[in-house]
């Protein structure tokens, strides 16, 4: 095991990883203390040769960062939405050759989200302690059952990769899987819109359109304070403080002492910007007021259609030995089923089945049923088996 403290001992794991053009990655970090996760440890292995850095020490680590997204490196993780989120965050960089040995799993027939040590102990017959899953990686030292955890996290990933990526070109699933890891390029997954997640806090459904503007207010300065103190939001503002100072739309420091939950230190320091917040909010013409997104809800007839195609949904998918949420969700298939005959010919981004792998494996037989296609679904009886119920289509 090779440990980096300096930037200057980066030199043998990036030649490595040049030589390769393959590295495995993971990431240790806290995400609740802080605005920004802090990244506390990062495990990297190549060609079988393991390295701990840590980032206290080794602050210059944009020629790793630069390799690790490169498109001429293969980058290796296992449930890797989080450790490339913080990546994003440290450097700036998406990475365009990832692959995800969970999401190659669930293609491989182990299930959804399946854990790294229980693939390491399915496909590889590997057992590795998990006696660190709640260490501090923040606190230093590090001991070292710590390193021994975190150096395993990365060791047999490139094993573990190779005998999925094996299984799933027997399968001929490989390429579900590249088109699938392609999904981590995509810019939206580091930029998010968060334009409407005030929306989201509990208790925002029942406020009128003009509380609702000022509850945006809020959200938008407490969201802004938090990231310049790096400070979780709930410590500068609680949900439900946020949620009442809206639905009374208080005016004055006064009566902002007056309310429940609100401690002085909060009107001390941040009742002139809460009030602020307040009047913009209520200056604001009702035109531009938000409002709860609701919809025209399903007709009846939709939610039983919605209902039988998520079923031969369902039986796809055991056909395919994967699980259904690989395929799609059923706000997907209601979406499915409420569009216009002549939109079903495209692709449409919100609804997976009308693209790519899943069009071909399924998504082309769901639109067929949904066009008037007729099938017939019966229950085989076997002795030696469980029942089985099996889709069949009419011909003509």
């Amino acid at each position: 095991m090779h440990i980096i403290t300096k930037s200057a001992e980066l030199k043998p794991l990036l030649d490595l990883i040049d030589e390769h053009k393959t590295v495995c990655l993971d990431l240790e970090f806290v995400p609740e203390r802080t605005y920004f996760p802090v990244l506390c440890l990062i495990q990297c292995c190549v060609d079988g040769k393991p390295f701990i850095i840590d980032p206290f020490e080794c602050k210059e680590l944009n020629e790793l960062w630069q390799r690790v997204t490169s498109p001429d490196v293969k980058a290796i993780f296992h449930a890797a939405s989080q450790d490339l989120n913080i990546i994003f965050q440290e450097s700036g960089l998406i990475p365009e050759n990832v692959f995800d040995t969970q999401i190659a799993a669930g293609f491989a027939g182990y299930g959804y989200s399946a854990g790294y040590r229980k693939l390491l102990q399915e496909v590889l017959s590997i057992t590795i302690p998990k006696t660190e899953s709640f260490s501090d990686w923040q606190a230093r030292p590090l001991s070292d059952s710590q390193m021994e955890y975190a150096v395993n996290d990365v060791l047999h990933l490139e094993p573990l990769a190779r005998k999925l990526e094996k299984q799933l070109e027997d399968a001929g699933r490989l390429d579900w899987v590249l088109e699938e890891c392609k999904s981590y390029e995509e810019k939206e997954l580091y930029l998010p819109d968060r334009s409407r997640d005030f929306l989201k806090i509990k208790g925002a459904s029942k406020l009128n359109s003009r509380a609702l503007a000022v509850l945006r207010e809020l959200w938008c300065f407490r969201d802004e304070e938090a990231r310049g103190q790096n400070k979780p939001p709930r410590l500068i503002l609680q949900d439900n403080l946020m949620i009442e100072v809206a639905r009374r739309q208080t005016r004055s420091l006064g009566n902002l002492k007056k309310m429940r939950g609100i401690r002085i230190d909060q009107v001390n320091r941040w009742g002139d910007d809460i009030i602020d917040c307040v009047e913009r909010g209520l200056a604001l013409p009702g035109s531009e007021c938000p409002t709860i997104p609701t919809g025209k809800a399903p007709h009846r007839s939709e939610i039983i259609s919605s209902d039988f195609i998520y079923l031969l949904l369902k039986i796809f998918a055991d056909e395919l030995e994967l699980a259904t949420e690989h395929l799609a969700t059923r706000d997907e298939i209601q979406s499915l089923v409420r569009l216009d005959a002549d939109r079903m010919v495209d692709e449409h981004e919100d609804i997976r089945l009308t693209r790519g792998w899943r069009r071909m494996a399924v998504g082309q037989r769901i639109i067929d049923i949904i066009e008037g296609a007729e099938v017939k679904l019966s229950i085989t009886n076997r002795k030696s088996s469980p029942r089985s119920l099996n889709v069949d289509f009419l011909q003509d």
